[in-house]
């Protein structure tokens, strides 16, 4: 089964009031940590841009992992994760994408990877597999199957801009979702730990005091 991964990174974090794509934690950019966590689950990484004036600081930012970057702009900036899913999914390779926000820094590759294995162990496979915290499904860390462009793609026409309504809309055996029970024995607590408002970034401040703007 081959997955390709898909980074979104064309957000302008708002709530935030700083470009989240470029704030450090442990020494590297989120989005370079997001990128390599991808890089080491999937068969090939897709960066998500709605700015075509951005890829220069994201190759800045990912430095050596920018060799063989692949971008895909957005072909309508501002629809929100469900638009850049709609236009990056079938222009992609692979039976399934694994869409990761950039804005989770505690998200490693050996997550992702157990993620994609658990979605391997399945037959039949789910045409979402996605995540569960405090039981909310983590649409932005998920993996969708390719087939699901066109339904996709009829969604955002109906003007649908909520990718968590589109998997709950799904008829419930299309989607596998994982209870957090499941997906801790993978992984330490603060996985899904998000970076988008500033009491988020005092949060994290708080965690590692080595996380500071770039």
């Amino acid at each position: 089964m081959r997955v390709a991964g898909l980074l979104l990174a064309g957000g302008r974090s708002r709530r935030l009031g700083k470009d989240k794509r470029f704030l450090e934690f442990e020494g590297k950019p989120l989005i370079a940590r997001a990128y390599e966590a991808l890089y080491e689950a999937t068969d090939a990484v897709w960066v998500l841009l709605a700015d075509p004036a951005d890829e220069p600081r994201v190759r800045r930012a990912l430095g050596d992992l920018a060799r063989g970057l692949r971008v895909l702009l957005d072909p309508e900036p501002g629809a929100g994760p469900l638009g850049a899913l709609t236009g990056a999914l079938p222009r992609v390779r692979g039976d399934y994408a694994l869409l990761l926000a950039v804005d989770y820094p505690f998200i490693t590759g050996s997550f992702l990877s157990s993620l994609r294995a658990h979605l391997e162990a399945q037959s039949p496979k789910p045409d979402v597999l996605v995540p569960l915290w405090r039981g909310v499904p983590q649409v932005t860390c998920a993996l969708y199957r390719r087939s699901l462009s066109e339904e996709l793609k009829q969604a955002h026409v109906r003007n649908e801009r909520s990718l968590r309504r589109f998997v709950e809309g799904l008829v419930p055996n299309r989607v596998l979702l994982i209870p957090e029970e499941v997906w801790r024995a993978w992984t330490h607590e603060d996985v899904f730990f998000g970076v988008n408002t500033p009491q988020d970034y005092r949060t994290l401040l708080k965690k590692d005091s080595s996380f500071e703007e770039r």
